[in-house]
């Protein structure tokens, strides 16, 4: 089969894949949720969190890899620069590599240790957890030592993989910005309301399930920030579409980017960094359904929006547009 035809097909079993599972939840919506809470949030309507062991375990770390593919973005970097820059060029991009590396590690352990906090509290039975001011110093110190293990780790990596690997770098960092951009982007606008918040006051006939929307209905619910508050008990009410947490997740997707970028050609290692990102995006995915922070439709498009990300960074920084050339150009 030829390139064009290959590409052609991938396009048809995406398009086909992806409207199935749309149909089903634009169908479906609703429903879904109804089962899958019925053991985590569905008896209780007070609050909105929820200390499911499974959903709360993906609620804290599902959107690490996001985080994570810059990081290991900048200890690429790092290296490239040690082999291939000038004594000044190499010292400048060190600096900068590491400062975004500890201040993005800083800020996925402050999430976690943000939705850990939630949690206990609510285990607690009490509003927030005070603890005084020593988990942001931690944080930091945590993060700053998770830089210098990871960049003496890619150390071990030879320089000609480094520089392999130099496209790849950028193409993450691409991922990252693209589908969290357009996530938070669509996010407002959309302004759906999540199902844990409809379920603090199920019956009622304007906030409650009677305010559930399609995920096209945009602006079904316009509330200002102090009426979130009011009625729902957070501002992160009207947030359902798309997920968030499944794009993090999906930032995960960054590792099929490998096997172009390193030219890998063993079936079993091809196999298992296409399997590995569909896993942890597809759990993440389940995890946030089963705490009712999202809908089938929320998280399918949030994965979705990180995979066509990484399709097209992939074309860009590796590929070099050798899909689209074979795809609109002669044969």
């Amino acid at each position: 089969m030829s390139q064009r035809k290959r590409v052609i097909a991938s396009i048809l079993l995406f398009v086909v894949v992806f409207g199935a599972l749309l149909a089903v939840a634009t169908v479906y919506d609703l429903q879904i949720d109804h089962i899958l809470t019925r053991n985590t949030i569905g008896k209780d309507h007070t609050h909105i969190f929820t200390n499911d062991v499974f959903g709360t375990t993906f609620e804290i770390v599902g959107t690490l890899p996001q985080f994570f593919a810059i990081s290991f973005a900048m200890h690429i970097l790092f290296w490239y620069g040690v082999y291939n820059f000038d004594k000044i060029k190499m010292y400048l991009t060190a600096i900068v590599t590491t400062v975004v590396s500890v201040a993005l590690y800083n800020v996925a352990f402050s999430g976690v240790g943000g939705y850990m906090k939630d949690h206990v509290a609510l285990e607690a039975g009490v509003e927030e957890l005070n603890i005084g001011g020593y988990l942001n110093p931690a944080f930091m110190l945590l993060a700053i030592f998770a830089t210098v293990m990871g960049t003496f780790a890619f150390k071990s990596i030879k320089p000609e993989t480094i520089k392999k690997l130099f496209g790849f770098a950028f193409a993450m960092i691409a991922v990252m910005a693209l589908s969290t951009v357009i996530i938070e982007t669509v996010k407002n606008p959309a302004g759906r309301v999540r199902y844990r918040v409809m379920n603090l006051r199920p019956d009622d006939a304007k906030y409650g399930f009677a305010a559930f929307a399609k995920w096209y209905e945009f602006g079904k619910m316009p509330m200002t920030r102090e009426e979130k508050l009011e009625i729902y008990k957070t501002t992160e009410a009207l947030k359902s579409f798309p997920s968030g947490h499944t794009g993090g997740a999906g930032v995960s997707y960054c590792a099929i980017m490998l096997i172009s970028a390193l030219g890998i050609t063993d079936k079993k290692k091809k196999a298992a960094l296409w399997i590995a990102p569909i896993l942890w995006t597809g759990t993440v995915a389940v995890s946030r359904l089963v705490v009712g922070a999202h809908f089938f439709s929320d998280v399918l498009v949030g994965g979705t929006i990180s995979f066509l990300s990484m399709i097209l960074a992939r074309e860009i920084f590796i590929l070099k547009g050798a899909n689209i050339k074979a795809l609109f150009g002669k044969e």
